[in-house]
């Protein structure tokens, strides 16, 4: 374990693991070793950051002019939305590949 001389100024590693190497016996040359970790947890590190937290903003809002919630409308025209210009633009390579001679074999 790190003494908290170690860490730096303004570090916040509330988490420190005391690796425990063990032999394991096992036929295979790769598997010779494991390593075992504990965890241990500064509860007054760990408070003080959570108290640091900040809200996340809020970056798109769902709520109509009546105050309530039109998530599922908006995703529903976006949806039909995308899928229009999916079908614009299949319909408009479409007829550009039959208009190419050099390509118009491809559609039959």
């Amino acid at each position: 374990m790190q003494d908290d001389e170690d860490e730096g100024e303004g570090s916040i590693s509330p988490y420190v693991t005391k690796p425990e190497s063990r032999k394991q016996h096992s036929s295979s040359p790769s598997c010779n070793s494991l390593f075992h970790a504990e965890i241990v947890v500064d509860a007054a590190k760990v408070s003080a950051e959570t108290k640091a937290y900040q809200p996340i903003p809020i970056i798109a809002d769902f709520t109509n002019e009546n105050g309530s919630d039109s998530l599922r409308e908006t995703i529903e025209a976006n949806y039909k939305r995308v899928k229009r210009e999916v079908l614009s633009l299949v319909e408009s390579e479409t007829a550009r590949i039959k208009a190419d001679c050099a390509l118009c074999h491809l559609i039959k």
